[in-house]
């Protein structure tokens, strides 16, 4: 009996509006996106940095690392505006 208490309790609490809910979620998703491209060019950057100098090969693998980490930068926004679409 209690339980059925407690339930009634939860369901008269208000519900945040569904509408809210979705703003913020693209809110978020969005702000995620533009910090995609840079951050995982910086990360192909550092790797091919460390593969450099483990190598000692000058700047070959941080201009490879750099453009690598642009492609899936781009990719990945590619890929959600795809699914946004839909």
């Amino acid at each position: 009996m209690q339980a059925a208490a407690e339930d009634q309790t939860l369901n008269s609490q208000p519900q945040p509006d569904n509408q809210d809910k979705n703003a913020w979620r693209m809110i978020g998703e969005y702000t995620g996106l533009a910090m995609m491209v840079p951050l995982a060019a910086l990360i192909g950057f550092g790797i091919g940095f460390f593969l450099d100098a483990h190598w000692h090969t000058g700047r070959t693998f941080e201009i490879i690392g750099l453009l690598l980490g642009v492609a899936a930068g781009l990719i990945e926004i590619v890929r959600v505006a795809g699914r946004d679409q839909s």
